[in-house]
């Protein structure tokens, strides 16, 4: 199994090649036996038990192919509802989030007041072409206390969840904001997202991190482009450097499937 693979999920068996490969098996043993050319009534006694051991067996193995057969189904029928329910518990989570935003590199003083810090907040965001207020936020405050280094060693203030009244109003900040500065053609010191739950934030660091060097085996050597959300129905999108392109990924086994379908075109 690839080491993406998160658990063992037995594929379907194709019964009839099974079937088939058993009886070829056994029915390699009825030459041999006719090869014997008893002479005598025991020697043809012998060898009639063997003819019938190898047809007992063969109905042993072909009802042994079955059972493995269902078994195998129905687990993988289980599997699925798993699937399904973990699908819709994460939409629905994640749906509590559609009003807010994670806003990062908004600058902290040392005694920053929520008051400041809504204001700031509101003034970056105004740069998406929607006027913001204060007033605008229901819910305002910082992820964190502390500052974290990035990989030059500059210090990252910890980022800002910001929660608004009209869910109107924060999406076309989130539509109008752009992370990138088209006219100084440079990323942003402050970037706007989708607040994320764990699930889907941790859901997308693992498709970044699939895609890393390290896993050209894995990954095949497709490179990614960008993976990001877009809705709560819709979940995270992927695009790749080929120009292919997945959609819909609410778990992991989304991926999986989707990512696997585009490598065996």
């Amino acid at each position: 199994k690839q080491w993406y693979q998160r658990r063992v999920r037995g594929a379907p068996l194709n019964l009839n090649s099974q079937i088939e490969n058993v009886t070829a098996t056994l029915d390699g043993l009825l030459p041999m036996i006719d090869s014997m050319k008893p002479t005598d009534n025991f020697q043809i006694g012998v060898c009639n038990v063997l003819r019938l051991l190898v047809g007992q067996l063969k109905e042993i193995k072909v009802g042994q192919a079955k059972l493995e057969d269902g078994t195998m189904r129905s687990l993988n029928m289980v599997d699925d509802n798993m699937i399904d329910l973990t699908r819709t518990a994460v939409k629905g989570e994640q749906y509590h989030r559609r009003d807010t935003l994670t806003v990062t590199g908004v600058t902290k003083s040392t005694r920053e007041t929520d008051a400041e810090l809504g204001r700031k907040v509101a003034e970056s965001l105004s740069q998406s072409g929607e006027s913001v207020k204060p007033e605008d936020f229901s819910v305002i405050h910082r992820n964190g206390k502390q500052a974290r280094k990035n990989r030059d060693g500059k210090d990252i203030p910890p980022s800002v969840t910001v929660r608004f009244s009209k869910i109107g109003k924060k999406d076309k900040v989130l539509r109008g904001y752009k992370n990138y500065d088209v006219t100084t053609k440079t990323p942003r010191s402050v970037k706007v997202f989708q607040s994320l739950s764990p699930h889907y934030s941790a859901l997308r660091q693992y498709i970044v991190k699939f895609f890393g060097d390290q896993n050209k085996q894995e990954n095949h050597g497709k490179q990614l482009k960008w993976c990001t959300y877009q809705s709560p129905t819709a979940g995270l999108a992927v695009k790749l450097k080929s120009d292919e392109y997945l959609r819909d990924i609410h778990v992991f086994e989304d991926f999986v499937a989707k990512f696997t379908e585009i490598c065996q075109k």
